[in-house]
């Protein structure tokens, strides 16, 4: 097990005279409660600095969450330390520096359990002898590493580093970092503590806008247009930045884009077709002409418009990064010789591109139409009288005529790219709702707001902010 990083605080030598008693100087126990303090010192003559007989004792590796978390029968995690005590109605668990992988839920409801790190268990001329650079890390791979509720009386956490782990997206929602969370509790004193935020997660990029299926329904006859393509949609506005609650923070998400606009139906269809030689006319008795002339014909269709590209998806903003967030109208914290550290807000993910958009369809050839081919015939006449009467009209065979489409019809719009998420807010010290922290003795490091998705703002940073 390798220990953590060491509080404020305190001294070695006053950690080796704690352990006096042990190594058989005179010792003269006091009235008052052994609590642990910065002295180190061991007042009650029973070998350590605190109380054996009215804590429980965790101690990594080297413990065994079935044991009783007696003196000589440490536990492994915290976690199981602070059911015990809850369990046995005592008020106090000590922990062994090293590194702890879990997150740290301590109950109120189910009894207050002061932690008190800072020992070094291993230690073979004096164990569980209390130190300053002993602190217990507490280091989950994921979750929040130190939930503090329902407290309603006084409660301790003395040197114990908190480091939120930095989060991967994926999720529907970006999940935020945090070192340490507060809520509906009463005076909790965080010593010789440091508190450090991890990465919040990256938000989702948005996704593509459906492509049109087809082109669209029309009957070809009544309801022709003018065959205009369908303009694009709109992109998306990028999304503002998220919001924190009590349960924590909610990274906004980007509108979509807007979806294209549909394409135009084709023109309409003629309904006449020029025949040739459809008709013969006499004039002054003896002039014959053959013109042609429109000719009915049953009417093509004109081409259905195509149809409209959905808009893309937002992004999804990035998730926070918060060192202490302490939430509740009843919550108030203390910090004593203690830092708190932002980290680097979530990533916003960029909006999706829109759907394609379908061409229309081409118009359909009307029905061909027979008609009868005229012709102009000289008169018939005896070879000594070549002009012996007028030209007549007459017939020679039959055609057809061909109807003609209607107009193809417009090609449907894109649609519009979605808005891109904003990043991630970051901060050392966030409260809401009116909860209250005492920064007067800690050192407080500002976090880095994390990057917008494409066209977003960046998160917004620093180091203190009230919701």
């Amino acid at each position: 097990m390798q220990g953590g990083a060491g509080g404020a605080g305190g001294s070695n030598a006053a950690g080796a005279a704690g352990a006096a008693g042990a190594a058989g100087a005179t010792c003269t126990p006091s009235a008052a409660p052994d609590e642990p303090d910065d002295a180190f010192e061991d007042t009650n003559c029973d070998g350590i600095d605190g109380d054996k007989g009215e804590a429980i004792f965790v101690a990594g590796p080297s413990g065994d969450d079935t044991q009783s978390g007696a003196f000589g029968e440490p536990v492994q995690t915290i976690q199981r330390g602070i059911e015990l005590a809850q369990g046995a109605g005592k008020k106090a668990v000590y922990v062994c520096s090293g590194v702890y992988e879990e997150a740290v839920v301590l109950d109120g409801e189910k009894g207050a359990v002061s932690l008190y790190g800072g020992y070094n268990c291993l230690g073979e001329s004096h164990p569980w002898r209390r130190n300053d650079g002993d602190n217990v890390l507490v280091q989950p791979p994921g979750g929040v590493p130190l939930l503090v509720q329902n407290v309603v009386e006084p409660v301790t956490i003395d040197r114990f580093n908190f480091q939120g782990p930095d989060l991967a997206g994926g999720g529907a929602v970006a999940a935020s970092s945090y070192a340490v969370h507060v809520v509906g509790s009463t005076l909790v004193r965080l010593r010789h503590t440091d508190l450090a935020a991890g990465a919040g997660a990256e938000g989702n990029d948005g996704a593509k806008g459906d492509d049109a299926a087809g082109p669209l329904a029309c009957n070809g006859l009544s309801d022709c247009s003018s065959g205009a393509s369908g303009g694009d949609g709109l992109s998306g506005a990028p999304t503002g930045q998220g919001s924190f609650h009590a349960a924590g923070f909610t990274p906004g998400l980007a509108p979509s884009g807007g979806d294209g606009a549909v394409g135009s139906h084709g023109t309409a269809p003629p309904t006449t077709a020029q025949a040739p030689q459809s008709k013969c006319t006499i004039s002054g008795g003896d002039s014959c002409s053959v013109t042609t002339g429109p000719v009915a014909v049953p009417p093509g269709r004109c081409g259905c418009g195509g149809g409209r590209g959905r808009g893309g998806r937002g992004g999804r903003g990035g998730g926070a990064s918060v060192g202490l967030f302490a939430s509740g109208p009843s919550t108030s914290v203390v910090l004593e010789a203690s830092q708190i550290r932002g980290g680097v807000g979530g990533k916003g993910g960029s909006g999706g591109p829109g759907g394609v958009g379908t061409d229309g369809t081409f118009g359909a050839q009307g029905l061909d139409t027979p008609y009868t081919k005229r012709v102009c015939k000289p008169p018939v006449c005896p070879p000594d009288d070549p002009g012996c009467g007028p030209p007549t009209c007459g017939t020679s065979g039959s055609g057809v005529a061909h109807g003609a489409p209607g107009g193809k019809g417009g090609t449907g719009g894109r649609g519009g790219k979605g808005g891109s998420g904003a990043g991630g807010m970051a901060y050392a010290v966030v409260t809401v709702g009116g909860a209250t922290v005492d920064l007067s003795d800690a050192v407080i490091l500002p976090g880095t707001g994390g990057l917008g998705g494409v066209g977003a703002p960046s998160g917004d940073a620093g180091t203190v902010r009230a919701f």
